[in-house]
């Protein structure tokens, strides 16, 4: 088994004052990575017979064995084993807050949606950055734009959809403003 590695030496125990952890993992072989974060601790709660709140308690995560939510990178580390993967915790995070910014910081910093190997294929196993931004694959974007283009080429599909825009019911939704 790997183990965490933190500023070069494995870690095991849970350091105190921390609440989790960014880190990444690497395909040796292929050179693709994934950067993500994990809690130390979990919270959980269990309803009680006959009572009407739950009992909560904290309990230590799984985060020794863990190796990522990422599907691709898990699919990968059963073909190819866990000894071709480095595990490194990149921050150790003292809040909840903390970690899950600085995971969508990391994230961006390395272009984790975008970025490329010298070959072309993509440098990072991460599909999304807190599941809203999705990388979308190429064939896709490319049926989409071939049906956009097609639709706007139909002056049928134009008219009717300048009369949507003009429309008394659009217009009336677009005017009422909320103000939070």
């Amino acid at each position: 088994m790997n183990d965490w590695i933190y500023k070069g030496k494995p870690i095991s125990e849970i350091p105190k004052g921390i609440f989790g952890f960014i880190y990444i993992i690497r395909n040796n072989i292929t050179g693709r990575q994934y950067i993500g974060k994990k809690q130390f601790l979990s919270n959980r709660s269990k309803k009680i017979p006959g009572k009407k709140n739950r009992k909560h308690t904290i309990l230590p995560s799984d985060w020794l064995l863990y190796w990522s939510s990422s599907d691709g990178l898990k699919k990968d580390i059963t073909l190819l084993g866990q000894e071709n993967f480095n595990r490194e915790i990149i921050r150790l995070c003292p809040t909840k807050r903390d970690l899950t910014f600085r995971e969508i910081e990391e994230q961006i910093k390395n272009d984790v949606l975008t970025a490329l190997l010298p070959d072309g294929s993509r440098a990072y196993y991460n599909e999304n950055i807190m599941s809203r931004w999705f990388v979308q694959p190429k064939e896709t974007i490319q049926k989409m734009s071939e049906s956009a283009i097609k639709l706007w080429k139909d002056p049928k599909h134009r008219e009717k959809q300048k009369q949507k825009s003009q429309s008394e019911e659009v217009k009336k939704k677009h005017s009422k403003r909320r103000i939070i």
